[in-house]
């Protein structure tokens, strides 16, 4: 019986069995078998492969890990047709598709599915993928956006929420922080009355004193926080167990405590706006405004100046109109 080839010398690997009758049958494998072709998991011009190139880009990299988490959420639609060929997709489809995330989640969410679309299909024109975007030119939809709390609200909420809960209120509403910088924040970034911390969004700095109200506060906060854990660098909010909270936690927690007190529709976020609002409405500038908000671009804090300078000139107004028989 002849040997099997060497190993190495790229003959053909032989195998003998004996069958059941007695006798040999011979195999005979290429040894060097050429590697077998992956077939690819979509083509190479769908919106799979455009967001699978787009999230894997330099752009993509530069995003915070939760505007990543984030924008990931609100592309979702977009896998789901992501065997459509990229540059067939028009915009009657896109927007077909915002009305049922609209129907499903409510306008904001229809607004941030155009704005990730928007940027991903942006990307792929940079790079020469197609010539236009069916995103572009689509209006923002109006009451598309979450809803700042009012006045009454947070007082309501301040008297009614359980403690943990509270003080994400007022938290929320005198630093006029994300939901990601409240639950990060730590008390080694609370010193001599002046908060210090850098966005995990934006990776921006953010330096200001505390209100008074808020300062008092959280001295008994963090007196509690010394007693209960040893050490000073435990989180501000915790949950009733002493742990920290996770954002989805949080928003759910909030949202079922504020439906038991007979207040829908607002969430954490709107404690952002709340406050920015109540710096407007104090006769701040958009420019102090952005240094408590931390935003980086000042046509969102304008938003909350021209209302409140509006209702400012309005009173003004008003208190000067002459009575008239």
């Amino acid at each position: 019986m002849p040997p099997a080839s060497p190993k190495g010398t790229g003959a053909d690997r032989v195998v003998r069995k004996r069958l059941a009758d007695g006798t040999i049958k011979e195999y005979r494998y290429p040894r060097d078998r050429p590697p077998k072709e992956k077939a690819p998991r979509w083509a190479a011009d769908s919106i799979d492969a455009l967001l699978q190139e787009y999230t894997r880009s330099p752009e993509w990299d530069a995003k915070s890990a939760v505007t990543r988490k984030q924008t990931m959420h609100y592309l979702k639609p977009l896998y789901a047709i992501g065997h459509y060929k990229a540059a067939d997709l028009r915009r009657r489809e896109v927007l077909a598709i915002r009305d049922g995330v609209v129907k499903g989640s409510g306008r904001e969410a229809g607004n941030s599915f155009i704005k990730a679309g928007r940027g991903a299909f942006k990307w792929a024109i940079e790079r020469e993928w197609f010539d236009s975007s069916p995103f572009d030119r689509i209006t923002r939809l109006e009451g598309g956006e979450f809803p700042a709390w009012t006045d009454n609200q947070a007082e309501a909420a301040l008297n009614g929420l359980p403690d943990p809960l509270r003080r994400v209120v007022l938290l929320g509403a005198y630093t006029s922080q994300r939901r990601s910088d409240l639950i990060a924040m730590k008390w080694t970034q609370v010193a001599g009355g002046v908060l210090h911390l850098r966005q995990v969004k934006t990776n921006m700095e953010v330096t200001m004193p505390l209100h008074p109200v808020l300062a008092a506060e959280m001295e008994k906060w963090r007196a509690e926080a010394t007693r209960r854990k040893g050490k000073g660098d435990a989180y501000v909010l915790t949950t009733a167990k002493g742990e920290q909270w996770t954002g989805q936690g949080l928003s759910q927690a909030m949202k079922r405590a504020l439906n038991n007190i007979g207040i829908h529709g607002i969430n954490i976020h709107g404690l952002r706006k709340l406050a920015a609002k109540r710096l407007a409405e104090d006769g701040c500038t958009t420019h102090e405004i952005a240094a408590v908000t931390g935003h980086k671009s000042l046509q969102q804090v304008q938003h909350y100046t021209d209302k409140a300078d509006r209702v400012r000139l309005a009173s003004s107004a008003v208190a000067r109109l002459k009575p008239r028989s």
